[in-house]
């Protein structure tokens, strides 16, 4: 094979590549590189390799954080799909219909201020405000079916809980808008702008380092070769004309500038503290938004716990005068619940709890309630791995986290003792008065009753069935056949 025509087609070419636009000269470089045909690729600064780095992992994380964050620009991100609201039910925001509902005086009044029209824009449809809204109309169907003297307590707690979830909605929205207008405007201009900046800029870099290298092959004669063919001759640069020495040494300049100012523009963008001041800003949004959702359900919770401290009294109190048929079952009931009369007796008595979580307490049981809610003082706490401890002074235990409790063996004996004595106590209770009541109904209220049995035949025997049914005082009156 003749190589000396693939030389000269090669010149041939890099003098078309001399004769065209840039644009084509660093098309035409470009393409010789990346197929390896390039033998001599002027080197970025190592500095300079490590800034590109760097702007290429800003870049992604803020493409990463934007991806999750801009949801906050969304108003339902946390509105569940499968709830079902009308537009009857986000008409009127939950402040508005209870005090439709307060000037209500029948049940067709109250469904009309629960369905008004709107007087504005549709509500919010966020988490808080559904539950808001779940929870008012859960309120007026208690309230409507209220047949009592008195308010319903639930339909009350319920209306004061729609109120609080309607104001922690408002603080989601309220910190919505602060986290668009100071995170995300913030993050959305370093990476639309800055990073754009930055990407601008090393395009540039790399336009000049093209050029650069297709003057370089140029005017050395550099062409195209085939595998194992002869490669051109190189002539040294001191045989170069003064003109291709001066081509070189502008496109150089142009390089090195334009590498100056891709250096300057990224390690500005590395530099500046705006993407972390936004982050502080995001914290703190979120931060104002938990802390007034905790103000809110701190004022809550004492009235909820106050309704329920009053209907917990009504309960007792309606049983400690219910009937006696009633307070046998409830008696019966007590020997199941055996830990609960346990916690009562062992009040003041040292205790060991066992929690789900595999921790323990050790302490003095101070309080305790129906849900086994306790308060233990002077406590030992032990976890789960049983190697570190730690002393409390006072610590308050949910019932529902409790897995084992421990307590001395004779306040367990003492209550055994007391529960089979109130059981004996209610059952011959129940016994007696229950079978008087139905026996003796057949006489009057001194016992007096015919005799129809044995004494009725003989005319002058006792009337049992009437006397001992009534426990009366009296004779049973007999009559004879």
């Amino acid at each position: 094979m003749d190589f000396s025509n693939i030389s000269n087609i090669g010149k041939s070419f890099s003098n078309i590549g001399a004769s065209i636009t840039p644009f084509a000269s660093r098309t035409f470089q470009y393409t010789k590189e990346q197929l390896g045909q390039a033998e001599d690729k002027t080197q970025l600064p190592p500095d300079y390799i490590d800034l590109e780095k760097r702007v290429d992992a800003l870049k992604s994380v803020h493409q990463k954080m934007l991806a999750v964050t801009n949801q906050y620009s969304h108003e339902p991100y946390d509105y569940p799909p499968n709830i079902k609201e009308t537009f009857q039910d986000l008409g009127r925001t939950v402040g508005e219909k209870v005090t439709l509902l307060s000037s209500a005086s029948t049940p067709a009044e109250a469904q009309a201020a629960l369905t008004a029209p709107p007087s504005a824009k549709p509500q919010p449809k966020t988490f808080s405000h559904a539950i808001a809204r779940a929870s008012l109309a859960s309120s007026q169907t208690l309230h409507q079916q209220n047949t009592g003297a008195g308010e319903d307590p639930l339909a009350a707690a319920l209306e004061k809980y729609a109120l609080a979830m309607e104001r922690v909605g408002e603080a989601r929205l309220a910190q919505d808008a602060q986290i668009q207008s100071h995170f995300l405007a913030g993050w959305n201009t370093t990476l639309n702008t800055n990073l754009q900046f930055a990407t601008r800029a090393r395009k540039n870099v790399e336009k000049s380092r093209l050029s650069l290298d297709a003057v370089k092959t140029r005017v050395k004669g550099n062409t195209w070769k085939l595998p194992g063919g002869p490669g051109a001759a190189h002539p040294d640069e001191s045989e170069l004309s003064v003109e291709a020495q001066e081509e070189i040494e502008k496109a150089e300049d142009e390089f090195v500038t334009q590498t100056e100012e891709a250096f300057g523009v990224m390690k500005n963008v590395l530099d500046t503290p705006e993407p972390l001041r936004n982050l502080s800003e995001l914290i703190n949004a979120q931060m104002e938004y938990y802390k007034k959702s905790y103000e809110i359900l701190s004022e809550l919770a004492p009235l909820i716990d106050g309704l329920q401290v009053e209907q917990e009294a009504n309960y007792r109190k309606s049983r400690e005068t219910a009937p006696f048929y009633i307070t046998y079952i409830s008696a019966i009931v007590l020997t199941v619940q055996l830990p609960l009369g346990l916690l009562s007796a062992a009040q003041g008595q040292p205790m060991l709890v066992e929690l789900k979580n595999g921790e323990t307490l050790n302490g003095h049981l101070v309080q305790c309630d129906t849900w086994m809610n306790l308060t233990l003082k002077e406590v030992v706490q032990t976890n789960a791995d049983g190697d570190s401890f730690m002393r409390l002074p006072e610590v308050y235990v949910k019932g529902n986290n409790i897995k084992y409790l421990r307590v001395p063996d004779e306040i367990i004996d003492t209550v055994k003792e007391q529960q089979q004595q109130q059981q004996q106590q209610h059952q011959h209770h129940y016994q007696s008065g229950f079978r008087g009541g139905r026996d003796g109904g057949r006489g009057n209220h001194n016992g007096y009753q015919r005799g129809d049995g044995q004494g009725g035949r003989g005319g002058g025997g006792r009337g049992d069935r009437g006397g001992r049914g009534g426990n009366a005082r009296g004779r049973g009156r007999g009559r004879g056949d």
